[in-house]
């Protein structure tokens, strides 16, 4: 069979153009070298036995710099059909994809993609003189790719009568019959809007030339779209558990989840965005309700599951007392999830005695038992221990506080007296995963993505840290350096990675994780990626985040500040600096206490030497409790941190200038010190932890089909976001969180087409809340953001929000998320009378109460269809 090939590529000198089949060509070879046509088309005839046809088969653009192959383009598939015509001019456009382009084949964007038959010319193959295959990113609904040229047949140039093409097989394609006197034919692929019914963007470059052609052969145009990335869409960001319907049982479940899947659907909504939903019951108490302390990265947490509805199917009636118990937390206007967990629990509980023996026979059940298996059975035996021995400290177990396979396999056989109090675990994950299944399956029937939560850490006492200790440091803590916002940092109490041994075992515990994910999120945002690259690590004698470092680091030996002129005195430097002015001011009166309870010789004794010290020290003084804060903030003022495992070596406390001791040395040692941890913070770790991100979250990217977007706020070097756009993974942009040193704001109006750009995220002040915080930094924004005259207003009004929220949609940013507190600020009517109560965390007390809930019922919302209806027009008046 015969092939004519012509490769659109503009060379330089010493460029060559070659193709690359998948099968020999009839001369044995599986390349061929294309000739010189003119400044933009390489051309070649060849001939392929029909019998070395695939059904469909790749070839491959390769492009040599003085006769090595240095660029390789994106390959074509042909399909075995085309291949029929024995007479046929093949057309190949080489251009390189941009990197973000690859987030069309996630899995998320098959969820929002093109589901919609548009209006494409249809002719058979024997009539049409012309083929357009062109590769591009699947579309959603509303768009589909054109083509619009100088003929009749491609619309004369105008936008609103272009030819559609149809997507198939990732790609768009269209059939023709061009007449021959149809000459000098000029067009461009374009991006056409059946909502506004016409093209809204045209490919860059020049114009393109059809190709000269003759009615005997059949012309396949094999080409990629030269498009700027011009999908963009909404997402909602919320917690579970503060979702409310009239018929919730205090906290929002897997069924509230399919309410809201309603309403974002009426409001123009296409990702929701979920906070963690893992099992995090350790307590039984409020701290519980923090999501990003789970007890198992792969267990469903128990206050999800809608127990109405499993009663409902099975006819049994509950006590008139709990009715009325359940009827009293929904009406609360927080989350109880204490008194919230007892209900579910107990009605579980009676589910569980009337059907234990009949959920196994379900073959579902044998399903998801035989995939889940690996940590189900740990998970199970982990949850009968933590009830048994009232602690889900493994360590304070009697028996069992070792992991031991064989032994747990025995403690979990069915012929044990206490098997019914391990199966209920298992009768719990089992019906979790049915209805959070359902949910998701509503919700791509919505064509709305569902984005999960993938957290940095798992709790100190967990089913990870029992079963595999090895894979965790548990000597140390997990957190952030200090910010904008959290002025000591943020200790996370959790155990940090043994990344070293997670490597040996080929990161077979993250690929599983990803793999558990990805059962039922379209898209997943990596908290914290950062850790990924390096983690803040805390000894586990320090209870803030101040007196962290990050891992891993290169310390700085004693020798390197010898050498930088600064006598190394590791009494001044890696000690607090204390004298009696120091203690006036930390102390005031209290001085006097201090020096004789918490000190020996001008220094801290061992009872208050250390953090964690101090805080016991107190908890035996409680009437002196108030002085415990003062004296962390001493503890903690050192300009050192020596290494753990180098005595020689040190680390740089994280704002060590604003220490007693670095104002106490000589300017030109003060400078010097600069100079020094300069480099340690932000040049010398650079290589190393970019090795380390690239090697941990490719692995990430490779272990699932999800859409990774990552968090990466904080102390960000700058090699992060190139290392995510390489991965095609989208970075976050918070307005009110820049990057850059020299923003006081983001400009959300520049933002790299591969990010997510938000006003508030779950740790922040949402935006009514954060207007009346700062006044200074309001009153900017008011003026040099959103471009006002005159002072601010004291509330952020309505339309003040409104401008924010459009802000961000007219961002290039491929997603703009939003809390949902901060789509009812916009709406006088809807939004909660007191911002305050708004708040979902503050990460600057570790003790926080997770209670936010909604204010109103998701019935409330899809009910006010003018709101519904307003902000889907505001998505897209203003492109998503």
């Amino acid at each position: 069979m015969r092939f004519s090939f012509f490769v659109q590529y503009s060379s330089v000198y010493g460029q060559s153009v070659a193709l690359e089949f998948s099968m020999p060509l009839k001369n044995g070879y599986s390349t061929l070298e294309l000739l010189y046509l003119d400044a933009n088309t390489w051309h070649a005839v060849t001939e392929i036995h029909k019998k070395d046809l695939d059904e469909k088969f790749p070839i491959k653009i390769i492009i040599k710099e003085k006769g090595k192959a240095d660029i390789t383009g994106k390959q074509f598939f042909f399909n075995k059909d085309y291949s029929e015509f024995e007479n046929a001019n093949i057309h190949l456009d080489w251009y390189n994809f941009r990197p973000d382009e690859a987030i069309f084949e996630s899995k998320a964007f098959k969820v929002l993609g093109a589901h919609k038959k548009n209006k494409a010319k249809h002719l058979s193959l024997s009539k049409a003189s012309h083929l357009f295959n062109v590769q591009a990113p699947e579309l959603p609904a509303h768009l589909c790719m054109c083509i619009c040229g100088n003929t009749r047949d491609l619309g004369d140039w105008e936008e609103q009568l272009p030819l559609l093409m149809q997507y198939r097989k990732k790609s768009w394609r269209v059939k023709l019959r061009l007449k021959e006197e149809d000459t000098a034919i000029v067009y461009k692929y374009a991006v056409y809007d059946f909502r506004l019914k016409k093209i809204v963007q045209f490919e860059t470059g020049d114009n393109r030339l059809l190709p000269s052609f003759d009615k005997e052969k059949i012309n396949f145009l094999y080409q990629n779209a030269r498009l700027e990335s011009s999908w963009k869409t909404t997402g909602l960001n919320i917690q579970l558990s503060a979702l409310k319907t009239i018929n919730s049982w205090g906290v929002g479940d897997f069924s509230d989840l399919v309410s809201m899947v309603d309403w974002a659907s009426a409001s123009g909504i296409n990702i929701l965005q979920l906070l963690p939903i893992n099992d995090t019951t350790a307590t039984y108490t409020y701290k519980d309700a923090y999501p990003y302390a789970a007890v198992s990265a792969f267990a469903l947490h128990p206050v999800f599951l809608n127990v109405h509805k499993l009663i409902k199917a099975k006819g049994i009636l509950l006590p008139k007392t709990l009715l009325q118990e359940i009827k009293k937390i929904n009406s609360l206007p927080v989350l109880d999830y204490e008194s919230a967990l007892q209900c579910k629990m107990q009605v579980i509980e009676l589910l569980f005695e009337k059907e234990q023996y009949n959920f196994k026979d379900d073959m579902a059940w044998f399903d998801f038992l035989e995939l889940n298996r690996y940590w189900l059975v740990p998970y199970a035996a982990f949850c009968f221990l933590r009830d048994k021995y009232k602690t889900a400290d493994s360590n304070k177990w009697e028996t069992h506080s070792n992991y031991d396979e064989a032994e747990i396999q025995e403690l979990v056989s069915p012929g044990s007296d206490h098997y019914a109090k391990i199966a209920i675990h298992y009768f719990i994950q089992f019906h979790l995963h049915l209805q959070l299944k359902d949910a998701v399956d509503y919700a791509h029937k919505k064509h709305i993505a569902i984005k999960g939560d993938l957290p940095i850490g798992v709790h100190r006492c967990s089913v990870e840290t029992w079963v595999y200790p090895h894979l965790f440091h548990m000597h140390t803590q997990a957190g952030a350096p200090p910010d904008a916002f959290t002025e000591k940092g943020q200790n996370w109490s959790f155990p940090t990675y043994n990344w070293a041994n997670m490597e040996a075992e080929g990161f077979s515990w993250w690929r599983q994780r990803m793999e558990q994910l990805s059962n039922y999120f379209d898209a997943i945002r990596i908290d914290h990626v950062l850790g990924f690259f390096r983690i803040w690590s805390i000894p586990a004698d320090a209870t803030e985040g101040i007196l962290g470092k990050f891992v891993p680091a290169a310390a700085v030996p004693v020798a390197a500040f010898e050498q930088a002129g600064i006598p190394f005195d590791e009494d001044l430097l890696a000690n607090p600096f204390i004298n009696n002015e120091v203690l006036k001011n930390h102390f005031d009166e209290e001085a006097g206490w201090i020096k004789i309870n918490c000190m020996d010789d001008g220094r801290l004794n061992k009872k208050c030497r250390t953090q964690k010290a101090a805080t016991d020290f107190f908890e035996n003084h409680p009437g002196k409790k108030y002085l415990l804060p003062p004296l962390l903030s001493l503890i903690s003022d050192v300009i050192l941190l020596m290494d753990e495992n180098v005595k020689e070596n040190f680390h740089f406390r994280i704002n060590m200038q604003r220490t007693e001791a670095f104002k106490q040395l000589p300017g030109a040692q003060q400078q010097a010190l600069g100079k020094l941890y300069n480099d340690y913070f932000y040049h010398n770790q650079d290589l190393l932890w970019k090795e380390e991100g690239i090697k941990k979250l490719k692995l990430l990217a490779a272990s699932s089909d999800m859409f990774i977007c990552a968090e990466d706020l904080g102390m960000v070097p700058e090699m992060v976001p190139p290392v995510l756009n390489s991965l095609h993974m989208a970075g976050l942009v918070v307005q009110r969180m820049p990057q850059k040193l020299d923003e006081r704001f983001a400009d959300i109006k520049h933002t790299s087409y591969l990010t997510v750009v938000t006003p508030s995220t779950h740790d922040m002040s949402p935006l009514r809340l954060w207007w009346k915080e700062d006044r200074d930094a309001t009153q900017y924004f008011y003026n040099y953001i959103l471009g006002h005259y005159g002072e601010a207003p004291l509330e952020a009004e309505a339309w003040i929000c409104k401008e924010i929220i459009e802000q961000h949609l007219q961002s290039p940013s491929i997603m703009a998320v939003f809390l949902l507190q901060d789509l009812l600020a916009i709406d006088e009517n809807l939004r909660r009378l007191n911002p305050a109560e708004e708040r979902i965390n503050n990460p600057a007390f570790a003790d926080h109460n997770w209670n936010y809930r909604m204010h109103l019922n998701i019935e409330d919302l899809i009910a006010n269809k003018d709101f519904s209806t307003r902000i889907k027009n505001m998505f897209a008046e203003n492109g998503r």
